[in-house]
Protein backbone atom coordinates (compact mmCIF):
# COMPACT_ATOMS: atom_id res chain seq x y z
CA UNK A 1 0.00 0.00 0.00
CA UNK A 2 2.96 2.31 0.56
CA UNK A 3 3.90 1.89 -3.08
CA UNK A 4 0.34 2.75 -4.12
CA UNK A 5 0.39 5.88 -1.95
CA UNK A 6 3.72 7.01 -3.39
CA UNK A 7 2.50 6.44 -6.94
CA UNK A 8 -0.69 8.32 -6.13
CA UNK A 9 1.33 11.30 -4.89
CA UNK A 10 3.57 11.21 -7.95
CA UNK A 11 0.51 11.13 -10.23
CA UNK A 12 -0.91 14.16 -8.44
CA UNK A 13 2.36 16.04 -8.96
CA UNK A 14 2.23 15.16 -12.67
CA UNK A 15 -1.35 16.45 -12.87
CA UNK A 16 -0.31 19.74 -11.26
CA UNK A 17 2.55 20.07 -13.74
CA UNK A 18 0.14 19.37 -16.61
CA UNK A 19 -2.30 22.07 -15.50
CA UNK A 20 0.51 24.55 -14.99
CA UNK A 21 2.06 24.20 -18.45
CA UNK A 22 -0.95 23.16 -20.55
CA UNK A 23 -1.79 26.64 -21.95
CA UNK A 24 1.80 27.66 -22.61
CA UNK A 25 4.32 24.90 -23.36
CA UNK A 26 3.72 22.01 -25.74
CA UNK A 27 6.32 19.31 -25.01
CA UNK A 28 6.21 19.34 -21.17
CA UNK A 29 2.41 19.22 -21.41
CA UNK A 30 2.49 15.94 -23.32
CA UNK A 31 5.14 14.48 -21.04
CA UNK A 32 3.18 15.46 -17.91
CA UNK A 33 -0.02 13.91 -19.27
CA UNK A 34 1.73 10.64 -20.15
CA UNK A 35 3.32 10.44 -16.70
CA UNK A 36 -0.02 11.27 -15.05
CA UNK A 37 -1.76 8.43 -16.86
CA UNK A 38 1.03 5.88 -16.38
CA UNK A 39 1.48 6.68 -12.69
CA UNK A 40 -2.27 6.51 -12.08
CA UNK A 41 -2.55 3.12 -13.76
CA UNK A 42 0.50 1.85 -11.86
CA UNK A 43 -1.00 3.09 -8.61
CA UNK A 44 -4.27 1.30 -9.31
CA UNK A 45 -2.41 -1.93 -10.09
CA UNK A 46 -0.36 -1.58 -6.90
CA UNK A 47 -3.57 -1.08 -4.96
CA UNK A 48 -5.29 -4.01 -6.70
CA UNK A 49 -2.53 -6.48 -7.73
CA UNK A 50 -5.04 -8.81 -9.42
CA UNK A 51 -6.29 -6.11 -11.78
CA UNK A 52 -8.51 -3.08 -12.09
CA UNK A 53 -12.06 -2.96 -10.83
CA UNK A 54 -15.09 -3.47 -13.04
CA UNK A 55 -16.00 -0.23 -14.89
CA UNK A 56 -18.91 1.77 -13.54
CA UNK A 57 -21.38 3.78 -15.64
CA UNK A 58 -19.08 6.80 -16.03
CA UNK A 59 -16.16 4.60 -17.04
CA UNK A 60 -18.31 2.75 -19.57
CA UNK A 61 -19.29 6.10 -21.10
CA UNK A 62 -15.60 7.05 -21.38
CA UNK A 63 -14.86 3.72 -23.03
CA UNK A 64 -17.74 4.36 -25.44
CA UNK A 65 -16.19 7.71 -26.41
CA UNK A 66 -12.84 6.08 -27.12
CA UNK A 67 -14.35 3.09 -28.91
CA UNK A 68 -16.47 5.30 -31.19
CA UNK A 69 -13.40 7.27 -32.22
CA UNK A 70 -11.31 4.13 -32.77
CA UNK A 71 -13.99 2.37 -34.83
CA UNK A 72 -14.57 5.48 -36.96
CA UNK A 73 -10.83 5.67 -37.60
CA UNK A 74 -10.63 2.00 -38.56
CA UNK A 75 -13.66 2.15 -40.87
CA UNK A 76 -12.31 5.19 -42.73
CA UNK A 77 -8.63 4.22 -42.81
CA UNK A 78 -6.42 5.58 -44.29
CA UNK A 79 -7.09 9.08 -42.94
CA UNK A 80 -5.11 12.17 -43.89
CA UNK A 81 -4.39 13.03 -40.25
CA UNK A 82 -3.68 9.42 -39.35
CA UNK A 83 -4.24 8.58 -35.69
CA UNK A 84 -4.37 12.21 -34.60
CA UNK A 85 -8.11 12.17 -33.96
CA UNK A 86 -8.26 8.97 -31.94
CA UNK A 87 -5.11 9.99 -30.06
CA UNK A 88 -6.76 13.25 -29.02
CA UNK A 89 -9.82 11.34 -27.78
CA UNK A 90 -7.56 8.91 -25.92
CA UNK A 91 -5.78 11.79 -24.20
CA UNK A 92 -8.86 13.47 -22.79
CA UNK A 93 -10.68 10.24 -21.91
CA UNK A 94 -7.60 8.86 -20.15
CA UNK A 95 -7.08 12.14 -18.32
CA UNK A 96 -10.70 12.18 -17.19
CA UNK A 97 -10.50 8.57 -16.00
CA UNK A 98 -7.30 9.20 -14.03
CA UNK A 99 -8.86 12.15 -12.22
CA UNK A 100 -12.09 10.23 -11.74
CA UNK A 101 -10.20 7.41 -10.03
CA UNK A 102 -7.88 9.66 -8.04
CA UNK A 103 -7.92 10.23 -4.28
CA UNK A 104 -9.24 13.70 -3.55
CA UNK A 105 -8.99 15.51 -0.25
CA UNK A 106 -10.20 19.08 -0.10
CA UNK A 107 -6.60 20.25 0.02
CA UNK A 108 -5.70 18.45 -3.18
CA UNK A 109 -8.74 19.80 -4.99
CA UNK A 110 -7.81 23.32 -3.90
CA UNK A 111 -4.31 22.81 -5.29
CA UNK A 112 -5.80 21.67 -8.61
CA UNK A 113 -7.81 24.90 -8.80
CA UNK A 114 -4.70 26.93 -7.99
CA UNK A 115 -2.72 25.15 -10.72
CA UNK A 116 -5.45 25.83 -13.28
CA UNK A 117 -5.41 29.52 -12.34
CA UNK A 118 -1.61 29.71 -12.35
CA UNK A 119 -1.46 28.04 -15.75
CA UNK A 120 -3.98 30.51 -17.16
CA UNK A 121 -2.08 33.47 -15.70
CA UNK A 122 1.20 32.23 -17.18
CA UNK A 123 -0.54 31.59 -20.49
CA UNK A 124 -1.94 35.12 -20.59
CA UNK A 125 1.48 36.60 -19.89
CA UNK A 126 3.04 34.61 -22.70
CA UNK A 127 0.12 35.49 -24.97
CA UNK A 128 0.66 39.20 -24.34
CA UNK A 129 4.35 38.81 -25.13
CA UNK A 130 3.54 36.92 -28.34
CA UNK A 131 1.35 39.82 -29.48
CA UNK A 132 3.89 42.51 -28.64
CA UNK A 133 6.71 40.73 -30.47
CA UNK A 134 4.37 40.27 -33.47
CA UNK A 135 4.39 36.49 -33.14
CA UNK A 136 0.57 36.39 -33.10
CA UNK A 137 -2.05 38.98 -34.10
CA UNK A 138 -4.50 38.19 -31.29
CA UNK A 139 -4.23 37.36 -27.61
CA UNK A 140 -4.32 33.58 -27.30
CA UNK A 141 -2.55 30.87 -25.37
CA UNK A 142 0.68 29.71 -26.96
CA UNK A 143 -0.20 26.01 -26.91
CA UNK A 144 -3.98 25.89 -26.40
CA UNK A 145 -5.12 26.54 -29.94
CA UNK A 146 -6.17 29.68 -31.79
CA UNK A 147 -8.12 32.47 -30.15
CA UNK A 148 -11.49 30.71 -30.29
CA UNK A 149 -10.06 27.62 -28.59
CA UNK A 150 -7.96 29.60 -26.11
CA UNK A 151 -10.96 31.67 -25.08
CA UNK A 152 -12.97 28.51 -24.36
CA UNK A 153 -10.13 27.25 -22.16
CA UNK A 154 -10.09 30.60 -20.38
CA UNK A 155 -13.88 30.60 -20.06
CA UNK A 156 -13.87 27.20 -18.34
CA UNK A 157 -11.23 28.39 -15.89
CA UNK A 158 -13.14 31.63 -15.30
CA UNK A 159 -16.34 29.84 -14.31
CA UNK A 160 -14.29 27.63 -12.00
CA UNK A 161 -12.69 30.66 -10.35
CA UNK A 162 -16.05 32.37 -10.01
CA UNK A 163 -17.43 29.21 -8.43
CA UNK A 164 -14.70 29.34 -5.80
CA UNK A 165 -15.89 32.82 -4.82
CA UNK A 166 -19.57 31.85 -4.88
CA UNK A 167 -19.29 28.50 -3.11
CA UNK A 168 -17.24 27.60 -0.04
CA UNK A 169 -14.45 25.11 0.17
CA UNK A 170 -14.53 21.75 1.86
CA UNK A 171 -14.82 20.77 5.50
CA UNK A 172 -17.19 23.62 6.27
CA UNK A 173 -14.38 26.09 5.65
CA UNK A 174 -14.87 29.70 4.60
CA UNK A 175 -11.96 31.14 2.61
CA UNK A 176 -10.07 33.76 4.59
CA UNK A 177 -9.84 37.41 3.49
CA UNK A 178 -6.47 36.89 1.79
CA UNK A 179 -7.68 33.84 -0.13
CA UNK A 180 -10.85 35.63 -1.21
CA UNK A 181 -8.81 38.61 -2.36
CA UNK A 182 -6.44 36.43 -4.36
CA UNK A 183 -9.30 34.67 -6.14
CA UNK A 184 -11.05 37.98 -6.78
CA UNK A 185 -7.87 39.24 -8.46
CA UNK A 186 -7.67 36.00 -10.46
CA UNK A 187 -11.23 36.51 -11.70
CA UNK A 188 -10.50 40.12 -12.71
CA UNK A 189 -7.38 39.04 -14.63
CA UNK A 190 -9.32 36.30 -16.40
CA UNK A 191 -12.13 38.71 -17.27
CA UNK A 192 -9.59 41.11 -18.74
CA UNK A 193 -8.03 38.29 -20.74
CA UNK A 194 -11.42 37.18 -22.05
CA UNK A 195 -12.22 40.75 -23.09
CA UNK A 196 -8.90 41.10 -24.94
CA UNK A 197 -9.36 37.77 -26.71
CA UNK A 198 -12.69 39.19 -27.93
CA UNK A 199 -14.22 35.87 -28.94
CA UNK A 200 -17.98 36.32 -29.14
CA UNK A 201 -18.73 32.62 -28.73
CA UNK A 202 -16.71 32.24 -25.53
CA UNK A 203 -18.07 35.47 -24.03
CA UNK A 204 -21.62 34.35 -24.78
CA UNK A 205 -20.93 30.91 -23.29
CA UNK A 206 -19.49 32.34 -20.08
CA UNK A 207 -22.36 34.82 -19.80
CA UNK A 208 -25.05 32.15 -20.21
CA UNK A 209 -23.31 29.82 -17.76
CA UNK A 210 -22.80 32.52 -15.17
CA UNK A 211 -26.36 33.82 -15.36
CA UNK A 212 -27.48 30.25 -14.72
CA UNK A 213 -25.22 30.25 -11.65
CA UNK A 214 -26.83 33.50 -10.47
CA UNK A 215 -30.29 32.02 -10.99
CA UNK A 216 -29.34 29.04 -8.83
CA UNK A 217 -27.58 30.99 -6.09
CA UNK A 218 -29.98 33.96 -5.96
CA UNK A 219 -27.80 36.14 -3.75
CA UNK A 220 -27.17 39.86 -3.94
CA UNK A 221 -23.39 39.83 -3.66
CA UNK A 222 -22.72 37.54 -6.64
CA UNK A 223 -25.08 39.68 -8.73
CA UNK A 224 -23.26 42.86 -7.74
CA UNK A 225 -19.91 41.20 -8.41
CA UNK A 226 -21.19 40.21 -11.86
CA UNK A 227 -22.01 43.83 -12.66
CA UNK A 228 -18.50 44.79 -11.57
CA UNK A 229 -17.10 42.07 -13.83
CA UNK A 230 -19.06 43.37 -16.81
CA UNK A 231 -17.74 46.85 -16.10
CA UNK A 232 -14.19 45.49 -16.01
CA UNK A 233 -14.60 43.88 -19.43
CA UNK A 234 -16.10 47.01 -20.98
CA UNK A 235 -13.31 49.12 -19.49
CA UNK A 236 -10.59 46.80 -20.79
CA UNK A 237 -12.03 46.71 -24.31
CA UNK A 238 -12.22 50.50 -24.54
CA UNK A 239 -9.27 51.60 -22.39
CA UNK A 240 -6.57 49.11 -23.35
CA UNK A 241 -4.48 49.79 -26.46
CA UNK A 242 -5.95 48.05 -29.50
CA UNK A 243 -2.76 46.05 -29.97
CA UNK A 244 -4.83 42.91 -29.41
CA UNK A 245 -7.50 43.97 -31.94
CA UNK A 246 -10.12 43.65 -29.21
CA UNK A 247 -12.13 46.42 -30.87
CA UNK A 248 -13.25 43.80 -33.42
CA UNK A 249 -15.70 42.53 -30.79
CA UNK A 250 -17.73 45.74 -30.71
CA UNK A 251 -17.29 46.31 -34.44
CA UNK A 252 -18.76 42.93 -35.37
CA UNK A 253 -21.68 43.24 -32.99
CA UNK A 254 -22.43 46.79 -34.10
CA UNK A 255 -22.07 45.85 -37.76
CA UNK A 256 -24.56 43.02 -37.44
CA UNK A 257 -27.09 45.09 -35.49
CA UNK A 258 -26.77 47.89 -38.05
CA UNK A 259 -26.89 45.92 -41.29
CA UNK A 260 -28.36 42.58 -40.15
CA UNK A 261 -25.79 40.92 -42.39
CA UNK A 262 -23.19 38.34 -41.48
CA UNK A 263 -19.53 39.23 -41.86
CA UNK A 264 -17.03 37.00 -43.65
CA UNK A 265 -16.23 34.94 -40.53
CA UNK A 266 -19.87 34.24 -39.84
CA UNK A 267 -20.53 33.45 -43.49
CA UNK A 268 -17.72 30.90 -43.29
CA UNK A 269 -19.39 29.27 -40.28
CA UNK A 270 -22.70 29.00 -42.11
CA UNK A 271 -20.93 27.53 -45.13
CA UNK A 272 -19.25 24.91 -42.94
CA UNK A 273 -22.59 23.96 -41.39
CA UNK A 274 -24.08 23.54 -44.86
CA UNK A 275 -21.12 21.42 -45.97
CA UNK A 276 -21.43 19.18 -42.92
CA UNK A 277 -25.17 18.66 -43.33
CA UNK A 278 -24.79 18.04 -47.06
CA UNK A 279 -22.08 15.43 -46.42
CA UNK A 280 -24.37 13.63 -43.99
CA UNK A 281 -27.21 13.69 -46.49
CA UNK A 282 -25.13 11.53 -48.85
CA UNK A 283 -25.91 8.68 -46.47
CA UNK A 284 -22.68 6.66 -46.54
CA UNK A 285 -21.17 8.21 -43.40
CA UNK A 286 -24.17 8.45 -41.10
CA UNK A 287 -23.23 5.60 -38.76
CA UNK A 288 -19.46 5.99 -38.29
CA UNK A 289 -18.75 9.33 -39.97
CA UNK A 290 -15.82 10.24 -42.18
CA UNK A 291 -13.25 9.73 -39.42
CA UNK A 292 -12.10 11.86 -36.46
CA UNK A 293 -10.20 15.01 -37.47
CA UNK A 294 -10.99 14.13 -41.10
CA UNK A 295 -13.53 16.84 -41.98
CA UNK A 296 -11.02 18.21 -44.49
CA UNK A 297 -11.48 15.06 -46.61
CA UNK A 298 -14.94 16.22 -47.74
CA UNK A 299 -15.01 16.78 -51.49
CA UNK A 300 -17.15 19.91 -51.83
CA UNK A 301 -17.86 19.60 -55.59
CA UNK A 302 -19.62 16.27 -54.96
CA UNK A 303 -22.10 17.87 -52.57
CA UNK A 304 -25.51 19.01 -53.75
CA UNK A 305 -25.26 22.57 -52.45
CA UNK A 306 -27.51 25.31 -53.79
CA UNK A 307 -26.29 27.98 -53.88
CA UNK A 308 -22.78 26.51 -54.20
CA UNK A 309 -20.16 27.12 -51.54
CA UNK A 310 -16.57 28.12 -52.13
CA UNK A 311 -14.24 27.58 -49.20
CA UNK A 312 -10.44 27.96 -49.25
CA UNK A 313 -8.81 24.57 -48.76
CA UNK A 314 -6.98 25.62 -45.61
CA UNK A 315 -10.29 26.64 -44.02
CA UNK A 316 -11.92 23.23 -44.45
CA UNK A 317 -10.79 21.88 -41.07
CA UNK A 318 -14.00 21.37 -39.07
CA UNK A 319 -17.72 22.11 -39.18
CA UNK A 320 -17.58 25.15 -36.88
CA UNK A 321 -20.21 23.45 -34.76
CA UNK A 322 -19.31 21.00 -32.03
CA UNK A 323 -22.27 18.68 -32.55
CA UNK A 324 -22.39 18.80 -36.35
CA UNK A 325 -18.66 18.14 -36.43
CA UNK A 326 -18.94 15.14 -34.12
CA UNK A 327 -21.81 13.77 -36.23
CA UNK A 328 -19.94 14.24 -39.51
CA UNK A 329 -16.61 12.87 -38.29
CA UNK A 330 -17.77 10.01 -36.02
CA UNK A 331 -21.35 9.50 -37.13
CA UNK A 332 -24.38 8.72 -35.03
CA UNK A 333 -22.29 6.34 -32.93
CA UNK A 334 -19.75 9.02 -31.99
CA UNK A 335 -22.35 11.70 -31.30
CA UNK A 336 -24.43 9.28 -29.19
CA UNK A 337 -21.38 8.34 -27.10
CA UNK A 338 -20.49 12.00 -26.62
CA UNK A 339 -24.02 12.99 -25.62
CA UNK A 340 -24.20 9.98 -23.29
CA UNK A 341 -21.14 11.15 -21.37
CA UNK A 342 -22.28 14.78 -21.19
CA UNK A 343 -25.78 13.66 -20.29
CA UNK A 344 -24.55 11.50 -17.42
CA UNK A 345 -22.41 14.33 -16.09
CA UNK A 346 -25.29 16.81 -16.40
CA UNK A 347 -27.63 14.34 -14.67
CA UNK A 348 -25.23 14.09 -11.74
CA UNK A 349 -25.08 17.87 -11.48
CA UNK A 350 -28.87 18.15 -11.57
CA UNK A 351 -29.31 15.31 -9.09
CA UNK A 352 -26.87 16.78 -6.60
CA UNK A 353 -28.45 20.21 -6.98
CA UNK A 354 -31.88 18.71 -6.39
CA UNK A 355 -30.68 16.71 -3.39
CA UNK A 356 -28.47 19.61 -2.28
CA UNK A 357 -25.47 17.32 -2.00
CA UNK A 358 -21.82 18.33 -2.33
CA UNK A 359 -22.53 21.62 -4.09
CA UNK A 360 -19.10 23.14 -3.60
CA UNK A 361 -16.92 24.94 -6.16
CA UNK A 362 -16.27 21.74 -8.11
CA UNK A 363 -19.99 21.66 -8.96
CA UNK A 364 -19.70 25.06 -10.64
CA UNK A 365 -16.41 24.04 -12.30
CA UNK A 366 -18.07 20.97 -13.82
CA UNK A 367 -21.05 23.07 -14.91
CA UNK A 368 -18.70 25.44 -16.73
CA UNK A 369 -16.75 22.52 -18.19
CA UNK A 370 -19.95 21.23 -19.81
CA UNK A 371 -21.68 24.45 -20.84
CA UNK A 372 -18.84 26.74 -21.96
CA UNK A 373 -17.38 24.38 -24.62
CA UNK A 374 -20.86 23.27 -25.67
CA UNK A 375 -22.25 26.78 -26.18
CA UNK A 376 -19.12 28.32 -27.67
CA UNK A 377 -18.52 25.16 -29.70
CA UNK A 378 -21.91 25.60 -31.34
CA UNK A 379 -20.34 28.51 -33.25
CA UNK A 380 -16.73 27.53 -33.71
CA UNK A 381 -14.45 24.81 -32.40
CA UNK A 382 -15.05 21.07 -31.81
CA UNK A 383 -14.46 19.19 -28.57
CA UNK A 384 -10.75 18.53 -28.79
CA UNK A 385 -7.28 19.67 -27.78
CA UNK A 386 -6.50 21.53 -24.57
CA UNK A 387 -9.89 22.99 -23.75
CA UNK A 388 -11.50 19.55 -24.06
CA UNK A 389 -8.82 18.07 -21.82
CA UNK A 390 -9.35 20.76 -19.17
CA UNK A 391 -13.11 20.25 -19.32
CA UNK A 392 -12.76 16.49 -18.94
CA UNK A 393 -10.37 16.86 -16.00
CA UNK A 394 -12.77 19.15 -14.13
CA UNK A 395 -15.77 16.94 -14.90
CA UNK A 396 -13.83 13.91 -13.67
CA UNK A 397 -12.88 15.78 -10.51
CA UNK A 398 -16.50 16.49 -9.67
CA UNK A 399 -17.77 13.02 -10.56
CA UNK A 400 -15.00 11.18 -8.71
CA UNK A 401 -16.40 8.66 -6.21
CA UNK A 402 -13.16 8.82 -4.24
CA UNK A 403 -13.56 12.36 -2.94
CA UNK A 404 -13.08 12.39 0.81
CA UNK A 405 -16.72 12.98 1.72
CA UNK A 406 -15.82 13.30 5.40
CA UNK A 407 -13.82 16.35 4.36
CA UNK A 408 -16.75 17.82 2.48
CA UNK A 409 -18.60 20.82 3.80
CA UNK A 410 -21.93 21.85 5.13
CA UNK A 411 -23.47 24.93 3.60
CA UNK A 412 -26.63 26.38 2.15
CA UNK A 413 -27.50 26.90 -1.47
CA UNK A 414 -30.57 29.05 -1.91
CA UNK A 415 -31.32 28.62 1.80
CA UNK A 416 -31.19 24.81 1.64
CA UNK A 417 -28.54 22.89 3.63
CA UNK A 418 -26.02 21.21 1.34
CA UNK A 419 -23.03 18.93 1.67
CA UNK A 420 -21.89 16.64 4.44
CA UNK A 421 -20.72 17.90 7.79
CA UNK A 422 -17.40 16.87 9.23
CA UNK A 423 -17.99 14.28 11.92
CA UNK A 424 -19.47 15.96 14.97
CA UNK A 425 -20.02 19.30 13.23
CA UNK A 426 -23.39 21.03 12.92
CA UNK A 427 -22.18 24.28 11.37
CA UNK A 428 -24.05 25.68 8.37
CA UNK A 429 -23.68 28.87 6.39
CA UNK A 430 -24.92 30.60 3.27
CA UNK A 431 -23.25 30.21 -0.11
CA UNK A 432 -22.30 33.71 -1.13
CA UNK A 433 -19.60 35.81 -2.67
CA UNK A 434 -17.78 38.01 -0.17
Amino acid sequence: MRAAARLDTAAFVALCALLLVMPSIEAPKTIALVFFVLLTVAGRLAERPLGLSKPDAIEWSLLALLAASAVSTAVNWPIANGLKGVADTAMYTAGCWCVYRGRWSDGRRSIVAAMVAAGVAAGLVRGVVDVYVNHKPFLEFHSAGIVTQSSIYLGIALVMAGGILVAPGGAGRRPGPLERTIWAVVVVVMLAGLALMASRGAILAVAVTWFLVLALVRRIRPAVATLVGIAVMVFVVHAAPDRFAQSRLGARITGFLTTFRLDDNDQLRVSMWRIGVARLSQGDAVVFGVGPRNFSSIDIPTLALAPPVEVPGQKLNHAHNLFVNKLVEEGVVGLAAFLLFLGMAAWRLARDRRRSRAVDWTWFAALGAILVPSIAGSFNTPWYQEHALLAMLLIGLYLSPRVNRDASYTGRLNGTPVGHARAGSTDTYEVSVP
